[in-house]
């Protein structure tokens, strides 16, 4: 485990094979604080052609939020500069893509997710709303997520809202280094097709 900030941080990220929803991917980003699991982001490193990518893509299969943790997530976002669990899972699997090469990151839409068929009534993520949010496009039934997220100008920010929302933007390019030099660590110089995924721990505070 390597440690970005403080000898024993409440939050972590973890890269892992997918345990909580595995029909949704291979792997999982999960995103803990203390000894729950606020956030899981599931997907899978596909070859070129599948749900049409041009190149080898990363495929997200799903993002779910834990049971009953709402008054977690709060804490979680404001100790980590009022950077939700979701985002920063969002933020981590661009870096992983960056860190491999990947160019395109497609999500699934909520009307293709698998626990549609069985589990409908749990699903309370607005998945639309939440890849529009994160600068995606549609495409078909997916979604086309930028490796590289585009910020609108500042200047187009209210000026009450300026100062926050840089605080923000500086806070989130300084913990996707973190999280993608680690990551570098782990992956560089090995081919996407050959890689093997092991246990990744990125800890932040």
């Amino acid at each position: 485990e390597q440690s970005f900030a403080g000898s024993h941080p409440p939050l972590q990220i973890l890269l892992e094979p997918a345990s909580v929803s595995p029909m949704e991917g291979e792997l999982q980003l999960r995103f803990c604080f203390r000894t729950s699991s606020l956030f899981t982001l599931t997907f899978s490193l596909v070859p070129k052609g599948i749900l049409g990518s041009t190149m080898d893509a990363i495929v997200i299969g799903g993002v779910q939020g834990g049971y009953r943790c709402r008054v977690e997530i709060r804490e979680a976002a404001k100790l980590n500069g009022e950077i939700s669990p979701a985002a920063m899972l969002v933020l981590a699997v661009r870096a992983l893509a960056r860190v491999l090469n990947v160019t395109e990151l497609i999500a699934v839409g909520e009307q293709e997710q698998i626990a549609m068929a069985y589990a409908s009534h749990k699903i309370k993520l607005d998945y639309g709303q939440f890849w529009l949010d994160a600068g995606a496009t549609t495409v078909g039934r997916v979604y086309h997520v930028p490796v590289d997220p585009v910020e609108k100008p500042l200047v187009e920010t209210p000026l009450t809202h300026r100062s926050r929302t840089r605080r923000k933007r500086e806070r989130r390019k300084a913990l996707s280094h973190a999280i993608e030099q680690q990551l570098a660590l782990l992956f560089l110089g090995a081919p996407v097709s050959t890689r093997v995924i092991p246990t990744m721990v990125a800890s932040f505070a």
